[in-house]
């Protein structure tokens, strides 16, 4: 009989069997280990959990031993219990395993140990036995071992198990990055805690620019938020050994300040995030959480595209924000090309309770004033951080001129500004104006200035002369449309910028700021005076406005409102003061000539007929000047001819002369007429437009027929006292048309008509219904606190740290 087969004999195992088999062994193994060991887990999940939660190192020592101890005691035993009761499969189980979790039939891995029981001698046999187990090994190609299942649901059907699961997922997410300090602090309790009589305390005191109070800080694991460049102060009082505070990971002694009292005051930064401790001895006195959180950079935007008033000011409306408030916003005027610098105007910064701002400029004097530039918006905050808006491109606000000749001027300016090198056109253009010095009846000024920018464009090639001549331009065209109330409007416009100015500079003193509206209320005076002169000699009409539209102060209230002014500056309520000054501004604005656009459809039409019967008395005046230039003529050949009476002249000759005069004195009757029945057109609309139709016009042109006739029968010098008085009746009619526009005017305001321009009544009635000013008592109450803070910064009996801290309010006013 032979003997069976050894495994030596035997074919070798398939590929991959081996590593199902350790699978299998390892799914069996977690099967029996896990329902046994997820206890012990939980527990050191839940120890985890409460480690990074940061509440252990907050026990005194011996609670947090304790803790650690029973954690781990638990943790320990329910470990050890769990694992003496589990027992490694051997591998019969293991190889049923695998075949049940492949579907294999008739159990090829559990019999592989099996061996012929009989007919071992018998060839047949054992050719038999080895085709039956290659058939097994060929069934193996296909296995697999599914995943274990512990069965832990059947025994925890209430899920008791995720708990501990939930807290340390939510442990994880407290700590963040702090993971390794918190777990460190978890394992290391502090034993020999404080004395009872030690205190702690920690103060945060904010920049000044953040207008945050100085606050305590209260230990604990919630992290406090405060800003970049605070200053901690550190006070510790009790004990015996000096205590350190930690923070940002150096280490700092507090200085001794009194008998067992310690204080330390440091500055910190954003890398100062993180726990900060005060220690002595070993011990861990307070801890806290510290969040810096840096100064982000400000904001700032238009909230919608510069534009022009009314008035030809430019009007800007942004936003500027930041977190702890804008200092200051600029607006920067650039114009590409140019050599000049940018215009940079300070605009009010907004509070911080204030959406849109708004702010006007006057920049209608500018050279750019009509053409196109950049404008972008520049803000900047406390801690020196500056931003930018968008650029915008559009047309600098050009005031806009009546006056045609002062219109011809300032676009000749303009055109210096676009072209400075082409001067050919400008110096014709200047040339022409002089050569008529009727267009702006006969002004000595107008002409010296005129003549004085030509010759200096003509004999000056540089750039220097260009911007004077522009100057002159600018000034003239000023006095041609203002008169001598041009010059005082320019000082009451410096007089506001500069008092504007003082109050936006926290070094501006309060006599520097009273010195200011001093000169702001006289410039408005002399104002007022140039302009009442002005309106009572105007030969045409006033303006007329609406009602309500321009907002009178009489001059009491704007005494009170500049002395106002200065009362709160010295008070230290700048943002008050700044909007009692932006009040000025626009009574300013209402003080200046309305423009065309504002004007009724009425006092449009009076208004361009009285220009065309000023026009009509220009030329007037110039035939005049021509008929007597004829009257002399002709005086001097009958003069000629008596002298020349002996003597032989030719008759061609005299014919000549003869039918040159009778035609000239043709040409001028027929102007004459032309000119008759303008005045006839002008006076029938100004009758329409005013009611009424001047005398003197009518006068006027009964003067303008009898000139007509004269010159129709040859006779000039006759003509001449015709037009003499023609004129001084059409000076007459324009007088007595502005007159009656001033009435008109007065009525339909009812009863403002009888205030100055600057609202006050004309017979010394006075109302302070006009203005809202502050009140007096809010006024008198910030003094009250102002005296207060300044008596309690003397007080030596208060604290150090309340005498810093009112020292710092007083700073700011």
């Amino acid at each position: 009989m032979r003997r069976a087969p050894r495994r030596s004999d035997q074919a070798p195992q398939p590929c991959g069997l081996r590593r199902h088999l350790v699978l299998g062994f390892l799914a069996i193994l977690w099967e029996r280990a896990w329902p046994r060991l997820w206890p012990a887990a939980s527990v050191a999940a839940l120890l985890l959990a409460v480690g990074l939660s940061g509440a252990l190192p907050l026990l005194p020592g011996w609670a947090h031993l304790l803790v650690l101890a029973l954690g781990g005691a638990a943790v320990a035993g329910l470990l050890v219990a769990g694992l003496w009761r589990v027992r490694p499969p051997d591998g019969h189980t293991v190889r049923r395993r695998v075949e049940r979790d492949s579907a294999l039939r008739h159990r090829p891995l559990t019999s592989e140990d099996e061996t012929l029981a009989a007919g071992t001698g018998d060839p047949m046999a054992e050719a038999l036995w080895t085709a039956h187990r290659e058939r097994l090994r060929a069934s193996l190609k296909a296995l697999r071992v599914r995943l274990p299942r512990p069965g832990v649901a059947a025994r925890d059907p209430a899920a008791v198990r995720a708990i501990p699961l939930l807290l340390l997922v939510a442990g994880l997410i407290a700590a963040g990055p702090r993971i390794p300090e918190r777990l460190a602090a978890a394992v290391s309790p502090a034993f020999g805690a404080p004395a009872p009589e030690r205190t702690v305390n920690l103060w945060v005191d904010p920049p000044g620019y953040t207008g945050q109070a100085p606050r305590v800080l209260t230990p604990g694991p919630d992290a406090a938020r405060v800003p970049d460049g605070s200053r901690l102060v550190a006070q510790v009082h009790g004990g015996t050994e000096p205590p350190t505070l930690q923070v940002a990971g150096s280490k700092k002694e507090l200085a001794a300040s009194a008998e067992r009292s310690w204080k330390l005051t440091t500055e910190i930064s954003q890398a100062a995030s993180g726990p900060v401790r005060v220690r002595a001895g070993g011990d861990t006195l307070a801890r806290w959480e510290l969040a810096v959180l840096a100064d982000a950079p400000p904001s700032v935007a238009f909230a919608r595209a510069p534009r022009a008033t009314p008035r030809g000011a430019l009007q800007v409306r942004y936003e500027a924000s930041d977190d702890y408030g804008v200092t200051s916003v600029r607006l920067r005027i650039s114009r590409p090309g140019s050599d000049r610098e940018p215009i940079v105007r300070e605009l009010p910064a907004p509070g911080d309770d204030e959406g849109v701002s708004e702010a006007y400029e006057n920049l209608g004097a500018h050279i750019w004033a009509g053409l196109p530039v950049r404008m972008t918006l520049i803000a900047r905050d406390a801690a020196g951080q500056t931003a930018e808006s968008e650029t915008i491109r559009a047309p600098l606000p050009a005031r806009r001129f009546e006056h045609p000749v002062a219109r011809q001027l300032v676009e000749l300016r303009r055109e210096l500004a676009r072209e400075p090198e082409t001067r050919a056109p400008v110096v014709r253009a200047l040339n022409a104006i002089g050569n008529k010095p009727g267009r702006y009846d006969g002004d000595y000024v107008v002409s010296l200035a005129v003549r004085a920018a030509e010759r200096r464009l003509v004999h000056d090639q540089t750039r220097q002369a260009v911007r004077e001549v522009q100057r002159i331009l600018w000034e003239t065209a000023l006095h041609l449309e203002e008169g001598t109330a041009a010059l005082a409007a320019r000082d009451l416009e410096r007089a506001r910028e500069a008092l504007e100015r003082a109050l936006r500079d926290e070094d501006a003193s309060a006599e520097e700021i009273a010195r200011l509206t001093e000169q702001l209320q006289a410039a408005m005076q002399r104002y007022l005076q140039a302009k009442a002169r002005e309106m009572q000699q105007a030969e045409e009409a006033p303006r007329p406005q609406q009602d309500g539209e321009m907002r009178m102060i009489q001059g009491d209230e704007l005494q009170k409102l500049t002395k106002r002014i200065q009362q709160l500056a010295q008070a230290g309520q700048t943002e008050r003061a700044q909007k009692l000054l932006d009040q000025l501004r626009q009574i300013m604005e209402g003080l200046q000539q309305r423009q065309p656009s504002q004007m009724s459809e009425r006092a449009r039409e009076a208004q361009k007929a009285m220009q065309a019967l000023r026009e009509l008395s220009r030329e007037q005046q110039e035939l005049l000047d021509r008929t007597y230039r004829r009257s002399q003529q002709q005086q001097q050949q009958q003069g000629q001819a008596q002298q020349q009476s002996g003597q032989q002249q030719s008759g061609q000759q005299q014919a000549g002369q003869q039918q040159g005069g009778q035609q000239a004195n043709r040409q001028g009757a027929q102007r004459q007429g032309e000119l008759r029945q303008q005045l006839g057109e002008l006076a029938e609309k100004l009758g329409k437009t005013l009611g009424q139709t001047p005398q003197a016009l009518g006068q006027a042109g009964e003067r303008m027929g009898a000139a007509r006739q004269s010159l129709e029968r040859g006779e000039p010098g006759q003509a001449v006292p015709s037009q003499r008085e023609a004129l001084n009746e059409l000076q007459k009619g324009l007088q007595q048309a502005g007159q009656r526009a001033r009435q008109m005017m007065q009525a339909g305001r009812g009863g403002q008509g009888r205030r100055d321009p600057l609202g006050r009544s004309r017979n010394g009635a006075q109302s302070g219904a006009d203005v809202q000013v502050p009140e007096e008592m809010d006024v008198q109450r910030a003094r009250e606190i102002l005296q207060q803070l300044r008596g309690r910064a003397g007080d030596r009996s208060l604290p150090e740290l309340d005498r810093e801290y009112i020292d710092r309010l007083l700073d700011r006013f």
